[in-house]
């Protein structure tokens, strides 16, 4: 394979990398993450339950805290891992609430 035919990785592909790699974390909170969120405009009563739900799932999914509301990501044994979990499991709790 000669030179010319290598080519170079960016600065800009490293970011994206990185940026891929840190919103591809549960764990990651996001400056958009605080408890005045809001997940759905739609306030649930008794009549629209599975509509207030996919809207709740939609965002959830979307800010990548499915996870903690489906059990698909439990919590870690690892204290500091534990601790980052709590906060972010706490945070999907009061969103939800």
């Amino acid at each position: 394979m000669n030179q010319a035919q290598i080519s170079p990785i960016s600065t800009h592909d490293v970011l994206n990398s990185a940026a891929i790699f840190l919103n591809s974390d549960p764990l990651q909170l996001h400056h958009s993450d605080h408890p005045n969120f809001v997940l759905t405009t739609n306030l649930l009563t008794p009549g629209n339950y599975h509509h207030w739900r996919r809207s709740v799932e939609i965002s959830l999914l979307a800010k990548n805290k499915i996870k903690f509301v489906n059990g698909d990501f439990p919590r870690p044994l690892d204290h500091v891992m534990a601790t980052q979990w709590d906060r972010c499991d706490g945070m999907v709790k009061y969103n939800v609430i």
